[in-house]
């Protein structure tokens, strides 16, 4: 049984580009981020169909080989426990199944860190992308409020002028009431007693 899992190297490289994605999508918003996300997760171009599939494949390989690696690490630690509950085991066996055992454990926990930042990935790719759809329906429902308050502003213009009109036509062609003959003796006559008064 070999002592570590083949193609680690090429994983360790790939956990710290998941690292590094997973730092570019944590930043705060900006328009350069948005169009790459977009571009990789909605673009219909062969290179990137097949770049989205070789990545699914790569994954699907990386879970297989922490599979592995977990009964590689069972059956190393069963090893390690015979080797010193055996009396007759000497000290270069022990330390290598030590060795391999250590080896087995650093490659389980970066398999599984892996695994874990390309879930964290695939989940900040997704909410990148339902951010841009609320941004969207933002934007639009701000156009659509300010479209409503113009034509608001527009109606309450429209219905100052009218009441506006309203009154002056009323004050232009309202006409004042004529007073009958006797109702002018009677103004005269009480406007005469009141300047005898004085």
């Amino acid at each position: 049984m070999s002592s570590s899992t083949p193609f680690i190297g090429p994983i360790s490289y790939l956990l710290i580009g998941h690292c590094v994605t997973i730092t570019f999508l944590s930043l705060p918003s900006f328009p350069l981020r948005r169009q790459i996300v977009e571009k990789i997760a909605r673009g219909q171009n062969k290179i990137l169909n097949r770049i989205r599939f070789v990545y699914i494949i790569l994954h699907v390989f990386i879970l297989l080989l922490f599979v592995d690696n977990l009964k590689r690490m069972s059956y190393l630690k069963e090893q390690v426990g015979k080797a010193y509950t055996d009396n007759r085991t000497d000290n270069a066996t022990l330390s290598d199944f030590s060795k391999r055992l250590h080896k087995s454990q650093r490659d389980f926990y970066i398999l599984i860190f892996t695994l874990f930042c390309a879930i964290i990935t695939y989940l900040l790719h997704l909410l990148v992308l339902k951010m841009e759809n609320y941004r969207i329906k933002y934007l639009e429902l701000k156009e659509m409020y300010n479209v409503m308050e113009k034509k608001c502003l527009a109606l309450s213009d429209e219905v100052g002028d009218l009441k506006t009109n309203r009154i002056g036509s009323q004050m232009t062609t309202e006409t004042l009431p004529e007073y009958s003959e006797v109702d002018k003796n009677n103004l005269t006559k009480r406007n005469n007693t009141s300047k005898k008064d004085e």
